[in-house]
């Protein structure tokens, strides 16, 4: 493509990449960044076994609350001012998780930091269909890709970071990066009024939805189911799976690099499942394929957890693909940005608060027995579910046409 052609493709648009990219790499940092110094944290906040598991559990239950929240808040405010809220939100409780004492303040800010990051997560796909219309594959596939990575940096730094510099240090180090992810939000308004004046243009009044309505649509609950099963098993893991290998007899760094293969190991299907999703004429084959990877892959880290462990998360990480895949099924299957942040919002609030019992169950139910064998059985147990819901949300037909 001529260099002319290509600077007409981004013009207007570059603030937004540059908005979508920093945003993806900070979108998921705060929550794998503790995991792996929770045994330092726990020593100098005295954090109980039930704090830990509200730790595990802060990421998916506020992601559902707030995500529910977040179409309401970007129908009166703008999805843009809501980004720059919300990650300065997480920027300023990031802050303070990393300097306090107490175990309740701990927690608020841990909280907080997820109650930022939810918001943001919820209006990625919609901005992705308003800015870029004509790019749906390639954006899904770069956001995914940004936010794969901003998952994996944490781990692989945190326990290196804390021996030299202590653990206060590895969790605090990402507020400036959620501080950062502010900023082109904060630029993007003031550049789109600034554009309209130019041109002589009135503000374009914020319209209310129906997005409600969206629970009607079979292709919705399709997509949603998708998203929990895929949720469920990626944040019980995100939470448990350095603690899974310690207690298999792994040493703790290695149980950090684990959850970094974990994190960074998602990295491949976010950049190819979104194209294939939007070109396949069949894309309920991968659907299928990536709910065996899940399967195979929780039932060798159960039976064989330090034998072919690679493999297992390997496994794992193609059935995460499923969350790119449905990312992208929101935008095929919607035709306008008001019913896609509806289905975002709900469908990702009622993932979360499944994903959120079940990682407070995961911790509580290894608690009770002792054995890591019973909560990854359950996980085992939900991919029919999932994989009937992505075999509903692959077949075609809009959202807006079966809500009504």
């Amino acid at each position: 493509m001529p260099f002319a052609q290509t600077g007409a493709l981004w013009r207007g648009r570059l603030t937004v990449l540059a908005g979508l990219v920093i945003l993806g790499l900070n979108l998921r940092a705060a929550v794998t960044t503790v995991a792996p110094v929770l045994t330092r944290i726990r020593e100098e906040v005295a954090l109980s076994p039930t704090a830990e598991s509200l730790i595990a559990t802060a990421p998916p239950l506020m992601f559902a609350v707030f995500g529910a929240l977040a179409p309401l808040w970007g129908r009166l405010w703008g999805l843009e001012r809501v980004i720059a809220g919300a990650m300065a939100l997480a920027a300023g409780a990031t802050a303070a998780r990393a300097a306090t004492g107490s175990e309740l303040v701990f927690l608020i800010a841990t909280g907080l930091i997820m109650a930022g990051l939810g918001t943001a997560n919820v209006a990625v796909p919609p901005l992705i269909k308003r800015y870029f219309p004509d790019r749906v594959g390639l954006m899904t596939t770069a956001s995914t890709v940004f936010l794969v990575v901003g998952q994996a940096l944490p781990p692989a730094f945190a326990v290196p970071v804390a021996d030299r510099l202590g653990w206060r240090w590895a969790v605090g180090l990402w507020a400036v990066g959620s501080a950062l992810a502010a900023l082109p939000w904060v630029v993007q308004p003031y550049r789109q009024s600034r554009r309209r004046r130019r041109a002589g243009q009135a503000r374009p009044a914020r319209k209310g939805g129906r997005g409600a309505r969206v629970v009607r649509s079979k292709t919705f609950w399709g997509i949603t189911g998708l998203l929990v099963c895929n949720t469920v098993a990626a944040y019980a893991l995100m939470g448990w799976l350095p603690q899974i290998m310690i207690d298999a007899g792994a040493p703790p760094r290695q149980g950090a690099l684990w959850l970094t293969w974990f994190t960074a190991g998602s990295l491949a299907g976010a950049l190819v499942v979104p194209v294939l999703t939007v070109r396949l004429r069949r894309p309920w084959i991968l659907v299928v394929i990536m709910f065996a990877g899940w399967t195979i892959g929780l039932a060798g880290l159960m039976l064989w957890p330090l034998r072919g462990t690679w493999l297992w998360i390997a496994l794992t990480r193609l059935g995460d693909g499923n969350y790119a895949c449905a990312v992208t099924l929101m935008n095929l299957r919607t035709r306008s940005p008001k019913t896609l942040l509806a289905v975002s919002g709900f469908g990702q609030a009622v993932g979360y608060s499944v994903a959120a019992l079940a990682t407070f169950a995961f911790g509580q139910i290894h608690a009770a027995t002792g054995s890591w064998s019973w909560p990854l059985t359950l996980l085992i147990c939900t991919m029919p579910l999932g994989l009937l819901g992505g075999l509903v949300a692959c077949r075609r037909g809009f959202v807006e046409d079966q809500a009504g």
